[in-house]
């Protein structure tokens, strides 16, 4: 086939549907497809030339893989010097049953699409979905289990729990390669890829096993795609593990589950700037700023309109809006520490201009 230097119209319009398709694949929380992840499991190990051993051990979440992997690798090696053993695990297995798919993969994407038109599918397809998959949830869980790992008792796992693949999370190289293929008409030879990466979660091939975990049973995010629930974990497995995030950021389980437990003190004092800022928000900015002297730089007379105050908070000059809405209650908002009136500040919180919340007659 000739080579493909230009995308239509018609092609170009089809990239919000395979973001949307493939977003919801990679975050989806139905129960893995044992069967068709086997598939491709077993046609990764063969397209690399390995040994096929048959055996998958399932587990429900990527904390419990990263440990009884690893641990399952050491008991393995039986006593053999376990760096040279593991390097050659890692290099034979993991690296190849990968590359041998990636790299057969972009040979035929390379060899019938020019540059432009995959910088073009990549950009925004590819990237779209990475961000909306690996950036907004995959990145939390590595970081969630790094964090969990890292001290281990006697290093029992180390760093070999790094070497898993990663399963749907990993899938926007898949939506690349399915684009190239279903909607440029490319043979691309993804099916391995595609068989893994839509049916389970992590994975971690081994010359003797491959160890599998689940898809997540529920994922919670905030209206920009980011991981946040305000009243459980934003991403929870079957077998009770979870993350707990604060509009994409990590923060205590207590944080979520016992506010009224955690004394507004330590969002003056928690080492952690962002997470400083997640318990404000959590606990109430109104909690937060009594502890403090403040000022009232204008108040509008107008309760709806609000009270505009000021503060300093780790050596920086910051401003709120005390406000009360139209059921009654009060609110204090973080405002812009420039904010010059309550109108102003509260015209913000709206995207507007003082003048146009002045002259607005309904307010939502």
């Amino acid at each position: 086939m000739a080579k493909i230097t230009t995308l239509t119209d018609a092609q170009r319009a089809r990239f919000p549907e395979w973001v949307a398709r493939y977003t919801a694949r990679g975050l989806s929380c139905e129960p893995a497809d044992r069967a068709r992840a086997a598939r491709g499991f077993r046609a990764q190990y063969e397209a690399a030339g390995l040994h096929w051993h048959g055996r998958v051990v399932w587990v429900q979440s990527p904390l419990v893989m990263a440990y009884a992997a690893s641990i399952a690798s050491r008991w393995l090696a039986r006593g053999a010097v376990h760096d040279a053993v593991n390097g050659a695990v890692y290099g034979a297995v993991n690296g190849a049953v990968h590359d041998a798919v990636d790299d057969a993969v972009r040979d035929a994407v390379y060899g019938a699409v020019g540059v432009a038109v995959n910088g073009a599918v990549s950009v925004a397809v590819d990237d779209a979905v990475r961000d909306a998959v690996y950036g907004a949830v995959g990145v939390a869980v590595r970081d969630a289990v790094d964090g969990a790992v890292r001290d281990a008792v006697d290093g029992a796992v180390g760093n070999l729990w790094r070497h898993y693949l990663g399963g749907a999370l990993w899938i926007s190289y898949v939506a690349w390669a399915t684009y190239i293929r279903d909607a440029l008409g490319v043979p691309v030879p993804i099916g391995p890829r595609e068989d893994t990466d839509e049916s389970c979660g992590w994975w971690w091939p081994h010359r003797d096993f491959v160890m599998a975990c689940d898809r997540p049973a529920a994922i919670h995010r905030d209206d920009a795609g980011r991981l946040h629930s305000a009243s459980g974990p934003a991403i929870l497995w079957r077998d009770g593990w979870g993350i707990h995030a604060w509009h994409g950021t990590r923060v205590p389980r207590e944080w979520i589950e016992a506010p009224d437990a955690v004394a507004p003190t330590l969002a003056l004092t928690h080492p952690n700037a962002e997470e400083r800022r997640c318990l404000a928000e959590i606990l109430g900015w109104g909690r937060v700023i009594a502890l403090v002297p403040t000022r009232t730089v204008d108040d509008d007379g107008d309760p709806a309109i609000g009270t505009l105050l000021e503060c300093e908070l780790h050596g920086e000059r910051s401003r709120f809006l005390r406000v009360r809405c139209g059921t009654g209650r009060e609110f204090v908002l973080a405002v812009p520490p420039d904010a010059p009136t309550a109108l102003a500040a509260n015209a913000w919180t709206y995207g507007l201009d003082a003048g146009e919340l002045r002259a607005m007659q309904v307010r939502t």
